[in-house]
C-alpha cells in the first residue's frame, strides 16, 4: 500500500523500543523507524488502513492528524516492554479489582473481552480451560469488558442473548461458570483506553515486573475448529520458562470495542428501527409448501409465531 510519514516523539521507553526493533504494527498498521532526530522525535513510515487513505490525501504537510492510525497516544504507549497500567475496576463478584492484587503472580494475563460478542463467546471455554491449566503455576488472568453498553447497537447482538450492561456481565459469568475475574469499564472507558485495547477478545501479557510481553489474538482459530498457533500458551509458557517469545504481537481478530463516541450512532439506529414499518400476515397451510419449497436460491429463515 501507499506509505506515508509522519513524526511523532513516543512515550518514554517506547523509543528504545523504536531504536532496537526498528519497525512494529499497531492495530494492524505497518510502522517503520524512517529517521530518529535529534531532537528525540522518530518520522515513521506508516502504511495505513485503505480507509484512511483519503482522509490523509485531504491533510496538508505540518498539519495535524486524528485517525485509527493515530492512536500511538495510546496504542503505541502498550508496545512491547510497557509498563502494565494501573487500574480499579468493579467485578461480577461484587469486589473492586485492582492491578496491585496480582503482584504475587509471576505472569499476569489482561483479557479484554465482552458478552455480546460471538467471536468473544466463541473463546469462553478455551480461556476456561487455560485458566484451569496454569492455575497451579503462578498465572493470574483477568477479563475485562471495555464496552459502553450504550454504544452498542441492536444490530450488532445479532447472535448473542446479551448485551453488555453489568449486569447482563454478571448473568454470563454465572451461566458459564467463569473461574477468573471479570471487570467492567463500561463507565469511562479508561482501562480500555490506557491498554490501548482495540477489539474484543485481545491479549496483553505482563511479566513478573509487569512489562508488556505479548498483545494481541488468544490463538490463530476463531472458530475453534484446528488451532494451529496457540499464542497465549505460547507466550505464557515462554516467559514462565525464561526464554524469548518468538511471537510477540499477532492481530486480534473480533468486535470493535463500543467507545462512548458511537452512542450517537447507536441512538439513530433504534429510532431507524422503531420507524421501520413491522407487517404481520396470518398464514395457512395452504401456502406452506410453497415457502418449504423455498426456490429462492438464498437461505430462508422461518420463524413461526402464535398467540396461543
Amino acid at each position: 500500500g501507499e506509505s506515508w510519514r509522519l513524526t511523532i516523539r513516543p512515550p518514554e521507553g517506547i523509543a528504545r523500543y523504536f531504536a532496537t526493533k526498528g519497525s512494529a504494527a499497531v492495530n494492524g498498521v505497518s510502522l517503520t523507524v524512517a529517521e530518529a532526530l535529534p531532537n528525540g522525535d522518530f518520522e515513521l513510515a506508516i502504511i495505513p488502513h485503505t480507509w484512511e487513505v483519503t482522509t490523509l490525501n485531504q491533510l496538508q504537510p505540518g498539519s495535524s492528524v486524528n485517525l485509527e492510525i493515530d492512536m500511538l497516544a495510546r496504542s503505541v504507549a502498550r508496545m512491547i516492554g510497557a509498563d502494565a497500567p494501573d487500574f480499579k475496576l468493579p467485578g461480577v463478584d461484587g469486589k473492586d479489582h485492582e492491578l496491585k492484587d496480582y503482584a504475587k503472580s509471576d505472569v499476569l494475563v489482561v483479557l479484554f473481552t465482552c458478552s455480546h460478542c460471538p467471536r468473544s463467546q466463541g473463546y469462553e471455554g478455551r480461556i476456561i480451560k487455560y485458566v484451569d491449566d496454569y492455575k497451579e503455576k503462578s498465572v493470574a488472568t483477568v477479563a475485562i469488558s471495555p464496552n459502553d453498553p450504550a454504544a452498542l447497537r441492536l444490530d450488532e447482538m445479532g447472535m448473542s442473548d446479551l448485551d453488555d450492561t453489568f449486569e447482563s456481565m454478571k448473568l454470563r459469568a454465572k451461566d458459564k461458570k467463569f473461574n477468573f475475574p471479570y471487570l467492567y469499564d463500561g463507565d469511562d472507558q479508561a482501562t480500555a483506553k490506557a491498554y490501548g485495547a482495540t477489539v474484543t477478545p485481545e491479549v496483553f501479557i505482563f511479566d513478573k515486573d509487569r512489562k508488556l510481553q505479548y498483545r494481541g489474538r488468544w490463538d490463530d482459530s476463531p472458530e475453534g475448529g484446528r488451532v494451529r498457533k496457540q499464542d497465549v500458551r505460547d507466550a505464557t509458557d515462554a516467559i514462565l520458562g525464561g526464554e524469548e517469545i518468538t511471537l510477540d504481537w499477532t492481530r486480534p481478530f473480533g468486535c470493535s470495542v463500543k467507545w462512548s463516541t458511537k452512542r450517537e450512532s447507536a441512538v439513530e439506529a433504534r429510532k431507524r428501527y422503531a420507524d421501520r414499518p413491522v407487517y404481520l400476515e396470518s398464514i395457512t397451510m395452504k401456502v406452506m409448501p410453497a415457502i418449504l419449497a423455498n426456490r429462492s436460491g438464498i437461505i430462508r429463515v422461518i420463524h413461526i409465531w402464535s398467540s396461543e
